[in-house]
Formats: structure tokens, C-alpha cells, sequence
């Protein structure tokens, strides 16, 4: 009975083993610092870039009590509101084909003036890594070429298809889609965008042209109705005021070809002329009016983004957290070398 009892861990022991063996473990921490050096030098620069902005909330159809009694509760009915455009879908919007697309032929400048060029061509072709990947992108590039694929990965086409993209368009649109990041707060509604980039630069370039994408989209949705409606009034505008003119010029012109005339048939087509222009007239200032409110409408639905964090050049690096890494490796080298010293020396008792 007496051989099944654990018996309790000495700290004390084990302390006294590890200083015993401390010669093996700083050189054990001593290596992986040095690794971690290596990796942390090795590892190419990257700059991130935050926007935040707040967009102008859209008409609910539930009464306003009930509206914050669910924002209170957290069940998130804005998708209820009847906009099928709503501040948690941003991320997928921005995620979609069509919103990467648009961004390849986007001009970038890098801070020293080195690179000029599309932000396709500059992910595509202007991209560093660490010594170790150089091997593994150079066989691809090798087998690329021997395929005859090399050819087609120039650059992009002139009007890529989102529907129908090729496997090195949709490789570069992948790879921005990783640099980007959008998160939204459900309880403020605050948008925050973030791109990265390997120039300080670029990246603050594109995520303000990100910002500007994205607040278009909402705006196009959001006046789509208003500014279709706007056509057609102003379509329905020229055509009543066509059809005034003509009433009006019809009008003088039998009242002047029969001016002195007191015959009851050119009084009754006075009378009718006169009811046609007083008809187009009516119809001319209600197109008129109807015309006025749907531009009201307009700019009614037309949406406002308040920016509480514009775009910045960053001035450090976001990764890779040198004192961060060098911490890291320590710490795993430390702790992997005292459990190997611990067990050794369990195992030899």
C-alpha cells in the first residue's frame, strides 16, 4: 500500500537539479537566442495602417423603445432594418471578388520613391522573404517556367473578370484579401480598417483607398432606389415641359393665324388649346415638384461617415516584435532544457 502513495514534488529538489545543470541551460538559452535573432532579422518588415470611421446608422422600422431594449439585450436586429447592406457584412463586402478586384490597378508609391507601380504588380513582383522561402520560390518559379505559365503572370489584364479570374489573379487577390483587416463593433458600430503592407507607405495608401471603396459601396447601395427615381422624374420632367412648350407654341400660333375671327368653331379650338396648355402646365409643375422631393429623397439616403482615425504613414514597424521573439525563444529554450534535465534524471533513478 505503502509503494502506491505519489509522493509530494520537491521544489526545493528540483531547483537544486536545474542550478546543478545550469552550465547546459544557459547554453540552451544561449542558442535559441541566437536563433531567435536570426529569425527575427531574417523576417522581412511589415507596417500596418488603422482607419477608423463611424457610418450614419439607417432608419429602423421598429419603434425606437423597442430598438434599444434589443441593443441593450445585444441581439443585433440592424440586419432588420430592411437595409440588406448592414455594418456586420462589411468584412465579407470587403472580402468579396469584386471588392479586391478593384483594388489591383490601384497606384502605389513606396516612401523611397523606389517603387512605382500597380498595388497587383507590387504584390505580385516587389514582395520580400526570408532566405529560408527564397528556395521554395525559385523551384516554383522554375517549374512555372517550364510549364510556360511564367509568361502569363506579367501582370493584370486590363479589365480582370471577378466572375472568371486566372490562377495568378486570384493568387494576388487572396494575398491582398490576407493584408486586410476589418472589424466592426456591434454595440458602437465603429468600423476599424487595416492594411499591411512591407512599406509604411503603401500601406497607408491603400487602406485610405479601402476606406474610400468601401464608404462608395454603401452609398451606392444605399441611393440606389433615390437615384433611379431621379432619372426617371427627370426623364418625366423634360418630357412635360416639352409637351408645355408645344401646348403653349399651338396655343399662339392658331390664336395668331385667326386673330379677329368671331366664328364659334375658332372660339371652341381657342378653348380647347388653352384647356391643352393649362393641362401641360399642370402636369409640367407637378413633374416639377415631384422632381424637387426625389432630390431630397436623394440626399436624404445619402449616407455620412464620420472619421475618428484617419490614415497615418506608420512610423514603426507592426512585425516581426524583435523583443518579443527573442523573449519567446528564451523562455521555450529554458523551459525545454530544464524538462529534458528533470526527466533525464528521473529516468536514471
Amino acid at each position: 500500500m505503502s509503494e502506491n502513495i505519489q509522493k509530494p514534488i520537491d521544489f526545493t529538489e528540483i531547483a537544486q537539479l536545474l542550478w546543478s545543470k545550469r552550465k547546459f541551460i544557459t547554453k540552451v538559452c544561449a542558442v535559441m537566442f541566437v536563433i531567435a535573432v536570426v529569425y527575427a532579422f531574417s523576417v522581412p518588415r511589415t507596417y500596418t495602417t488603422s482607419v477608423t470611421l463611424a457610418p450614419e446608422a439607417s432608419n429602423s422600422s421598429l419603434s425606437g423603445g423597442f430598438g434599444a431594449l434589443a441593443d441593450m439585450a445585444g441581439l443585433g436586429l440592424d440586419g432588420a432594418t430592411g437595409d440588406a447592406i448592414y455594418p456586420e457584412i462589411y468584412p465579407e463586402l470587403i472580402a468579396s471578388k469584386q471588392f479586391l478586384v478593384d483594388l489591383f490597378p490601384v497606384e502605389v508609391v513606396s516612401l523611397d520613391g523606389e517603387i512605382n507601380t500597380t498595388l497587383y504588380n507590387y504584390q505580385q513582383k516587389h514582395q520580400k522573404f526570408a532566405w529560408w522561402v527564397y528556395p521554395i520560390v525559385w523551384v516554383k518559379k522554375l517549374v512555372k517556367l517550364i510549364k510556360g505559365e511564367e509568361s502569363a503572370s506579367g501582370g493584370v489584364a486590363d479589365a480582370p473578370n471577378p466572375f472568371m479570374l486566372t490562377k495568378h489573379q486570384n493568387a494576388v487577390a487572396e494575398a491582398i484579401k490576407a493584408n486586410i483587416l476589418c472589424a466592426v463593433d456591434k454595440k458602437t458600430g465603429v468600423i476599424t480598417l487595416r492594411y499591411t503592407a512591407q512599406d509604411a507607405l503603401i500601406s497607408a495608401t491603400v487602406v485610405n483607398v479601402i476606406k474610400d471603396k468601401l464608404q462608395q459601396h454603401i452609398v451606392d447601395y444605399r441611393t440606389c432606389k433615390a437615384r433611379n427615381d431621379l432619372k426617371y422624374f427627370e426623364a418625366l420632367c423634360n418630357e412635360a415641359r416639352t409637351e408645355y412648350i408645344k401646348a403653349q407654341e399651338a396655343f399662339a400660333a392658331f390664336s395668331d393665324a385667326h386673330k379677329g375671327a368671331r366664328l364659334q368653331s375658332v372660339a371652341m379650338q381657342l378653348s380647347r388649346l388653352e384647356n391643352d396648355v393649362m393641362l401641360a402646365q399642370a402636369s409640367y409643375s407637378q413633374a416639377t415638384q415631384q422632381l424637387q422631393i426625389t432630390r431630397a429623397k436623394l440626399q436624404e439616403n445619402t449616407p455620412a461617415f464620420a472619421v475618428l482615425s484617419c490614415a497615418s504613414v506608420p512610423l514603426k514597424p507592426s512585425a516581426p516584435r524583435k523583443m518579443f521573439i527573442a523573449f519567446a525563444f528564451v523562455v521555450m529554450g529554458f523551459m525545454g532544457s530544464s524538462l529534458y534535465v528533470y526527466l533525464k534524471d528521473q529516468m536514471g533513478k
